[in-house]
């Protein structure tokens, strides 16, 4: 739909501009004036940045929702029951018994980009136990796609029904982050969450009654007023993806967990449009001006030229000036 729109409007200024040339006898090289061609050349610049402010608008104001199209957002406790009893049919189904639940949380306490594909974060997560399972069940997670990860135990609470462990983590994650629609990408900063059981067949499902509001407009673990320069925060939900893996891990089939779906934290974020534009299209309008002062400095007529009152040479040697700041 979006696309549409953006050709409409390229129709809409191809209609526009040839209408003013037949109006306007520009196709006629006899009835040709330079007073009307600057006019025509206004209008479609004016309609060349309209056109091109509205396709910008466009792709600003893409839902967040587009970008969880192939995930099976939680967002609330229907969805996530929903959720449980639908993995319980297929395991139970598929291995006999249900799997083993147990739930997540995180929290994140900060986050920076090192590079463009690698994030570092820290925080904390925690997972609670049900006392009935079974003592063999190794306790803990892993995060598949983190490098450089440190996780120590920072608490253990256990009551009469369940036993709480959280970690403290450092870690630095490696993403394949989409910037082909730069300034206006959604970068989705997705952290994998993976058991540390490879024997059963354990999933781990989002802790919500760990946090105080599940709307995903209010961020849910995500410390308040985290800073993130150039970017703001939209959105934080868990979801759920398919990551099917082509090996056993060289576990038997009698004991070899039914691979289900596997949890998802996602942390997206907007670009602040400020900064691209002051840091990268600025200088480039800047320099684009100078260089029609020096078309129009081309002139045969002497009067014409002492009006602008400086040379080709004296605006090159403004560009190299310019151009050394900038560097």
């Amino acid at each position: 739909m979006r696309q549409q729109q953006i050709r409409i409007a390229l129709g809409l200024i191809f209609l526009i501009i040839s209408l003013l040339v037949l109006l306007s006898g520009l196709y006629d090289i006899k009835n040709f004036s330079k007073h009307k061609f600057w006019w025509l050349s206004i209008i479609f610049s004016l309609l060349s940045v309209i056109t091109a402010c509205f396709s910008w608008y466009l792709s600003f104001s893409v839902p967040l929702s587009e970008y969880q199209q192939n995930k099976t957002v939680i967002d609330d406790a229907v969805y996530l029951n929903k959720f449980i009893s639908f993995t319980s049919l297929a395991f139970k189904a598929a291995a006999g018994k249900k799997p083993i639940y147990v739930p997540t949380g995180i929290y994140i306490q900060s986050l920076e980009f090192s590079s463009s594909s690698n994030i570092q974060i820290s925080g904390l997560i925690w997972q609670k136990y049900q006392n009935n399972l079974s003592g063999d069940i190794t306790k803990g997670f892993i995060m598949s796609e983190a490098k450089n990860i440190t996780i120590t135990e920072a608490y253990r609470q256990k009551n009469q029904k369940e036993e709480v462990i959280g970690w403290h983590l450092e870690a630095t994650i490696r993403k394949a982050l989409n910037y082909t629609k730069y300034p206006f990408e959604h970068p989705d900063i997705s952290i994998w969450l993976k058991s540390n059981d490879f024997t059963h067949n354990v999933i781990l499902t989002p802790d919500l009654d760990g946090y105080r509001s599940l709307s995903a407009a209010t961020l849910p673990g995500l410390q308040p007023c985290l800073a993130l320069p150039g970017y703001y925060f939209g959105e934080t939900i868990f979801s759920y993806e398919l990551k099917m893996a082509n090996t056993n891990f060289g576990i038997t089939k009698d004991s070899q967990e039914v691979r289900a779906k596997e949890l998802f934290y996602n942390i997206i974020i907007r670009r602040n449009l400020m900064t691209p534009l002051v840091s990268k299209f600025f200088p480039i309008l800047i320099v684009i001006s100078m260089l029609f002062v020096v078309i129009l400095s081309f002139s045969t007529n002497m009067e014409k030229k002492q009006n602008f009152g400086l040379t080709g040479l004296a605006v090159v040697g403004l560009l190299f000036l310019f151009s050394l700041q900038h560097c």
